[in-house]
């Protein structure tokens, strides 16, 4: 009988940053969080570009070289883009961009399309947008106040 050897996950990360132990012990306890250990149950190919946007490219065709799984990127619009850049077939996950619509990086927040999906940050920038709505709305108003419940 022939046991099939079960392949381990590759997750590629590329990011700008120059902080890279905070990005990997960040990143490693939400895969702990999750069930994956590196180096037991999933590996990961690090790509840190040490704030030097030209590297990034570089950084990212290296990950698709590698035949990553997934690629997970980080620190500024410049990864996402050139991972999105450098392959049509590997899946891509970004983190925290602003608006990942206008940016070119998805069709749209509810339908991204293609490769690539991710988390932005694009709420931050909502308040501003319902306050010139109430202003649209009610002209004369001169005051306003937004109630939210805390994030948990």
């Amino acid at each position: 009988m022939h046991s099939k050897v079960k392949k381990t996950p590759m997750v590629g990360y590329l990011t700008l940053a120059n902080n890279q132990r905070e990005n990997e012990q960040t990143f490693k306890r939400g895969l702990r969080e999750l069930g994956y250990i590196p180096g037991k149950n999933i590996s990961i190919e690090w790509r840190f570009a040490g704030g030097k946007v030209d590297r990034v490219p570089e950084l990212a065709a290296e990950l698709v070289s590698r035949k990553t799984d997934v690629i997970v990127t980080g620190g500024g619009l410049e990864c996402p883009l050139a991972v999105k850049n450098a392959t049509t077939t590997i899946p891509i996950v970004f983190i925290n961009i602003s608006d990942p619509v206008d940016s070119g990086l998805v069709k749209s927040l509810v339908h991204p399309g293609a490769n690539i999906t991710g988390i932005s940050n694009f709420l931050l920038e909502l308040p501003s947008k319902q306050l010139e709505l109430i202003k649209e709305v009610i002209p004369n108003a001169s005051r306003s106040r937004l109630f939210r419940r805390p994030v948990q």
